[in-house]
């Protein structure tokens, strides 16, 4: 099975996140040189799929990994 890019992204999320303990928005948009918006939705799509949890409110708010974080 060939491995896409997506994947190598996916991977190296996830290896990030785990070794930080969270994210948050503005570590998502610098790593992907994105917008605040298009970085929130992204996040989202990631909590829906149950591979982040978020932790805190408004400013304060981060992302953490729904397993073995």
């Amino acid at each position: 099975m060939a491995h896409t890019q997506a994947d190598y992204f996916a991977f190296l999320f996830c290896v990030l996140v785990k070794e930080n303990g969270k994210i948050t928005n503005k570590d998502y948009q610098e790593i992907n040189d994105t917008s605040d918006r298009t970085a929130l939705r992204d996040l989202e799509n990631l909590m829906e799929l149950n591979i982040l949890e978020k932790d805190g409110e408004k400013k304060t708010t981060s992302y953490k990994l729904r397993f073995g974080g």
